[in-house]
């Protein structure tokens, strides 16, 4: 009898198929979603499963720090920008402390659930949700994969090319830069292995230098096991007039050779890959 590893090596020969049994997935686990309180804030998600990143698992509260870190940063802005939404927990989080956000999910059954959310919490009309990827312009690109480890790199997290969708693309820059003049913009960053991409598209908000909080992973779902963009991701938003903090508790000061040494162990050992980029004249 094959394991399950090597079933599923079997079927990817027949991508049809394969593509059939992950729709199936899919659906069992939407019809499988738990409705949770999350504990702390006014507003409850759809969770339980691979699909609604940011609910529970075995120790507690997922991201709990960084729900932390955007509630403080949300007492002094007027709208988040979600990128990568996901299931919509930090949207919901602003939406409960009276502000207004941006949800940016193209996965179509991530959506489901964004979009689920948003309208059981009544936070219709303050969540703002559009169903694009971000990224350095607009383009048309394949989306590999499915729930919260879809990524627009191809490779990642070892999804098939042949399990992929296409997305429309638009830019930060493109959709906002003029619009949010004059507000008080908090910028979430979560989209597996794009983050530059996000930010070169995003040059005209970065000077407005808002408060960002993004995913950056070393190594891990990287293709070649190295994530070529770690570095210069820090080394963009340090020429921008950032300081970076590691998203934990203890809030500690990304400095220059954490970096290197980080990247030469090609491993982190401060149990998040979540960072805060504060403006310096904070």
């Amino acid at each position: 009898m094959l394991g399950r590893t090597q079933f599923i090596s079997w079927v990817d020969q027949f991508p049809y198929i394969s593509r059939m049994l992950r729709d199936y997935r899919d659906h069992k686990a939407l019809n499988e979603l738990t409705w949770d309180k999350v504990e702390g804030y006014e507003f409850s998600l759809w969770g339980g499963n691979w699909l609604a990143a940011g609910v529970y698992g075995d120790h507690g509260l997922h991201e709990k720090d960084e729900l932390d870190i955007i509630a403080k940063l949300m007492t002094d802005a007027d709208i988040l920008l979600d990128v990568g939404a996901n299931s919509g927990i930090f949207s919901c989080l602003a939406a409960s402390l009276g502000k207004q956000a941006i949800a940016f999910e193209p996965m179509p059954a991530t959506l489901a659930i964004l979009l689920k959310n948003i309208k059981a919490n009544k936070f219709t009309q303050v969540v703002e949700i559009l169903p694009v990827a971000v990224g350095e312009g607009l383009e048309i690109l394949p989306f590999f994969g499915r729930g919260q480890g879809a990524s627009l790199v191809p490779g990642w997290g070892k999804h098939r090319a042949f399990d992929h969708i296409l997305v429309p693309s638009i830019s930060l820059d493109q959709l906002l830069a003029d619009r949010l003049k004059g507000l008080r913009v908090v910028i979430k960053i979560d989209v597996e292995g794009y983050k530059i991409g996000v930010l070169k598209g995003a040059t005209k908000l970065l000077q407005t230098r808002p408060p960002l909080l993004i995913e950056n992973s070393v190594s891990r779902n990287h293709p070649d096991g190295l994530n070529p963009y770690f570095e210069p991701i820090f080394r963009m938003l340090w020429n921008f007039g950032y300081t970076a903090y590691i998203a934990n508790s203890e809030r500690q000061k990304v400095t220059e050779d954490m970096l290197i040494s980080w990247v030469k162990a090609r491993n982190m050992d401060n149990g998040t890959e979540n960072f805060v980029f504060m403006p310096n004249y904070q």
